[in-house]
């Protein structure tokens, strides 16, 4: 018996337990619980399709009399980010027949395109989710500007606009984004003082230069090496002028910790890290102010590697300096020279030359590409296997329709004269931009780049380029945030960057 009592005195007690939690339910869920017991009925979107709105756009759609709070969700679909999750929504967000509920954004929505979804719940469960299609927002807290030149570093890029002026963005651990900060942004960032009047941009490898319209060169970012030209080796979050060169340089190309200007006379200067030969002086002695280039006049063109630079003659003459460990120079492995050596075996009238981490292209004017150096990967294109190229070699798979070369960290871009983009080489985060991580010997269209493409740029891990009307996309590499959208995971195929045209 006294078993069967505590057995009783047990149930009367959940009993009581049970009444307290409807009633607690009753006071939290007044009226809004469907005591039918059925989930409520998915969410009906209103959505603003194509059009541009607001920074903190708002939100519509059709809601039903039985839900306790909806969850809302907007999705950034070109950087796979959610800027709003799961953000619950009262019911007095709701009024009117049909009954229309409409949110405006927490947070600032920065240029995008997005999808927004909506779920309902009440006591018994969630509606699953009603979608919008997508849409895009065009924020006046960022407006949209247009490319002309796209610069990357190691894991910075540099844009400058059709207006003059620069915009970069992604790792800024030594300032090399130049916002007067060393903190990393993830979307470009006007660089102080070069909000316009800015003729060209290079990226190194951890710092940035550019070229005034006025003929001046200003750096910033990493200076460990003096590869800033300022005569100091600290480095700078904001432009400093270079020492020496105020005006009268149409040109200039930054390596991994050196830099190298062209004067509009056709002579070029060198500095920064030296130890290799790479400002072409005759020694191997650094410097933290411009040194002229030994031995060398009449260029029309320059390029520099990681510790290595490369000159175009008006004599239609490729020469090159500093180090030779993957024959970038021509020659055999380990004659660096401190001296301009002239690259033999290039064939046909010369347009440009583009220096990768360990090799060198040359892109002549009847659209055919010649390259040498480090052959990692397939990064030369030339059907073989062969570890490295003291010999140009044409690269295979184009009938003389480049019209634009951009050479990275052992892989390659081009723009073809039909305006689409084709990758090769090394591929490990996708910087071929076929959809793959595998790497490619052979040139691959990047995926939705038939057409309409301006120019291409590419570095260590990532590509991008510049579409009709300015717009920037990028691929590969992602986690200092050098895409322009959010940090952390690699796109196998272009993304748009924040700020830009489409």
């Amino acid at each position: 018996m006294r078993k069967v009592q505590q057995t009783n005195g047990s149930v009367s007690k959940t009993v009581l337990v049970l009444v307290v939690l409807v009633a607690l339910l009753a006071s939290v869920f007044p009226l809004e619980i469907a005591w039918a017991g059925s989930a409520p009925a998915r969410p009906v979107i209103i959505a603003p399709l194509s059009t541009t709105v607001a920074t903190r756009p708002v939100f519509k759609w059709v809601g039903s009399t039985d839900v306790h709070h909806y969850l809302l969700s907007v999705y950034n679909l070109g950087y796979a980010r959610f800027y709003i999750k799961n953000l619950a929504v009262a019911t007095s967000a709701c009024a009117g027949t049909p009954l229309v509920c409409q949110v405006k954004a927490n947070v600032n929505l920065p240029n995008g395109q997005y999808r927004f979804s909506v779920a309902a719940i009440n006591a018994f469960g969630s509606s699953g989710y009603g979608s919008s299609d997508s849409w895009t927002v065009f924020t006046q807290a960022n407006p949209v500007a247009a490319a002309s030149q796209v610069s990357l570093g190691s894991n910075h890029a540099c844009a400058l606009t059709l207006a003059g002026g620069l915009k970069c963005w992604g790792d800024n651990t030594f300032g090399q984004i130049g916002a007067g900060v060393f903190s990393a942004r993830l979307t470009p960032i006007s660089v102080k003082g070069l909000e316009s009047g800015v003729l060209q941009v290079s990226a190194g490898t951890n710092h940035t230069c550019a070229v005034t319209r006025s003929g001046g060169v200003k750096c910033w970012g990493y200076n460990n090496k003096g590869q800033l030209g300022d005569g100091s080796t600290s480095n700078r979050a904001a432009p400093v002028n270079v020492s020496g060169l105020g005006s009268g340089v149409r040109a200039i190309a930054a390596g991994k910790g050196h830099t190298c200007a062209l004067t509009q006379a056709g002579l070029v200067k060198c500095w920064g890290a030296n130890q290799l030969g790479q400002l072409g002086t005759g020694s191997t002695t650094n410097s933290l102010v411009p040194q002229k280039v030994t031995g060398l006049e009449g260029v029309i063109s320059i390029t520099a590697g990681s510790n290595f630079t490369c000159a175009l003659t008006s004599s239609n003459q490729v020469k090159c300096w500093g180090s030779n460990s993957y024959n970038t120079l021509g020659g055999a492995p380990g004659g660096h020279s401190s001296l301009p050596v002239q690259i033999s075996g290039l064939i046909g009238s010369l347009a440009a030359i583009s220096a990768g981490y360990a090799h060198v292209c040359a892109l002549t004017n009847s659209g055919q590409a010649w390259c040498w150096g480090n052959n990692a990967y397939g990064a030369l294109a030339d059907g073989t296997n062969a570890p490295n190229r003291a010999t140009p070699v044409q690269v295979q798979g184009f009938s003389g329709d480049i019209s634009s070369f951009a050479a990275g960290n052992q892989h390659n871009c081009v723009v073809t004269s039909s305006g689409a983009v084709k990758c090769w080489g090394w591929n490990w985060a996708g910087q071929v931009g076929d959809g793959t991580s595998i790497d490619r010997g052979v040139p691959m269209p990047v995926s939705g780049m038939t057409s309409g493409l301006q120019g291409v740029a590419a570095r260590d891990g990532f590509s991008c380029a510049i579409n009709a009307i300015g717009g920037v996309m990028c691929w590969g590499s992602n986690y200092a945030g050098q895409l322009g959208g959010t940090a952390g995971v690699p796109r196998l195929e272009p993304v748009y960057v924040m700020g830009f045209g489409r």
